[in-house]
């Protein structure tokens, strides 16, 4: 057996080109979910907060988890990518197992964030009453952002798992 296909990479004879590379199928979900990432950073900071009141039910560590939980998985997504750029180009396989064993983990810690996230963002926004809303002052966009935020972690749930 080839020392070199033991954790499913090429082997070390035939460097890869960056554009094959991005063709590989754990790297396009790895830049699918920087995607998601990105999208549901957008909704949570866009329009959470309005006079310091949270839309999800007056509770501003909700949106704020929101964006930490985003952030973290568009940074860990993006280390992600590079290290397996290097793994592929490494021989020494106590350093490529190490990389996929942090690959593995990584993906597990943030299926579990995105799983918290959803609950949490879900039960909160659940409770929110839309006269409440009303009086607050939030507009339609910003409780379509709400909702959006909800759907693109439980979208980020899958995509990690």
């Amino acid at each position: 057996m080839d020392s070199s296909d033991i954790y499913g990479g090429p082997p070390l004879q035939m460097p890869l080109t960056p554009f094959e590379f991005v063709k590989q199928p754990r790297v396009v979900l790895k830049i699918v979910v920087m995607i998601i990432s990105v999208i549901g950073l957008g909704c949570s900071t866009n329009g959470c907060m309005v006079n310091n009141h949270s839309i999800f039910n007056k509770d501003p560590n909700a949106c704020h988890f929101g964006v930490a939980v985003t952030v973290l998985a568009f940074l860990i997504s993006l280390i992600s990518v590079v290290t397996d750029y290097m793994c592929d180009k490494t021989a020494n396989i106590k350093r490529r197992r190490c990389i996929l064993l942090s690959d593995i983990a990584d993906a597990g810690l943030l299926a579990f964030l995105n799983f918290v996230a959803f609950c949490y963002l879900a039960n909160r926004w659940s409770h929110t009453n839309s006269t409440w809303l009303d009086e607050m002052n939030f507009e339609h966009w910003q409780r379509r952002n709400a909702r959006s935020l909800i759907f693109f972690s439980f979208l980020a749930l899958f995509a990690w798992v």
